[in-house]
């Protein structure tokens, strides 16, 4: 199977399942961004090291999953 990142209308439908920001700690990276770093992993297999630095660190992404 082929990875696609998430689409507009898909990142609508799934965008209010996530906790919301706090406003205390210091700026977060886009959530979409990070779904879409999760989803790449579940998709490809590949490991979580070697998730695309468009995705933002492999690290966060590990965190957020």
């Amino acid at each position: 199977m082929e990875f696609r990142e998430l689409t507009d209308s898909e990142w609508e439908l799934i965008r209010f399942l996530l906790p919301p920001r706090a406003r205390t700690s210091r700026p977060r990276i886009n959530d979409r961004i990070i779904v879409n770093g999760i989803l790449y992993v579940l998709v490809t297999g590949c490991r979580w090291m070697d998730v695309p630095i468009k995705y933002g660190s492999y690290k966060t992404a590990w965190d957020r999953f």
